[in-house]
């Protein structure tokens, strides 16, 4: 499993147009992947990893985005002057 941790971060990170988020990508690849029953990926590893790694960039641009919209909402200034 460890030859395909770095060239999925460069894909992951190529992607999402950042090193650390292609890395949390990559990781939460990997983490699907101890899920996974072998069989279910007999031969074909490495394209499994890839799509997995391709559909959570998809999942990390979604989150991003509502992070941005959210922000653009709700003002860092605003939330930074309230005391409750």
């Amino acid at each position: 499993v460890s030859p395909y941790w770095s060239p999925l971060g460069r894909y992951a990170s190529q992607m999402t147009g950042h090193v650390g988020r292609g890395r949390d990508v990559v990781q939460d690849a990997f983490l699907q992947l101890c899920r996974q029953h072998p069989a279910d990926l007999e031969g074909r590893l490495a394209q499994w990893l890839y799509d997995v790694t391709q559909a959570r960039v998809g999942d990390d641009r979604v989150r991003v985005d509502c992070a941005r919209v959210y922000e653009t909402m709700h003002p860092t200034e605003l939330v930074a002057t309230y005391r409750p």
